[in-house]
């Protein structure tokens, strides 16, 4: 029971960070790559076309890599260095599924701060 609490709790601080260090933008976009990710592999956790993260895939490199501290989190999920452009999921699937619950339950917070900043800027046009 500790340790699931310590994974829960070190897990939210790890989505908090990402959202501290990033706009909230960035983080809805890699949030939900990390889900389509995190959820193929509970799917098809044999798969390795789904276990492998491959560094230089196009979604990846302009979605999910550029949110800062995302490595940590992926390496806290249990995704380890495979060579310095793949990493392969070593983890534990129940930690996977905590982690998609913990993203779309955050989504529609940064979704609600995205709204706000338009209409923000929207008020700043001059007529």
């Amino acid at each position: 029971m500790e340790d699931e609490e310590s994974f829960d709790e070190q897990l939210t601080q790890l989505f908090e960070d990402l959202e501290l260090r990033n706009t909230p933008g960035l983080c809805e976009t890699a949030y939900e790559v990390l889900e389509r990710l995190l959820s193929n592999i509970v799917q098809n956790p044999e798969d390795d076309r789904f276990r492998v993260l491959k560094k230089r895939n196009q979604v990846v490199q302009s979605k999910l890599l550029p949110c800062v501290g995302m490595l940590a989190l992926l390496s806290f999920l249990g995704f380890t260095a495979l060579d310095q452009d793949n990493m392969i999921f070593k983890g534990d699937l129940s930690n996977l599924e905590i982690a998609m619950v913990v993203a779309n339950c955050r989504l529609p917070e940064l979704r609600n701060s995205l709204r706000k900043q338009g209409s923000r800027v929207q008020r700043r046009r001059p007529l």
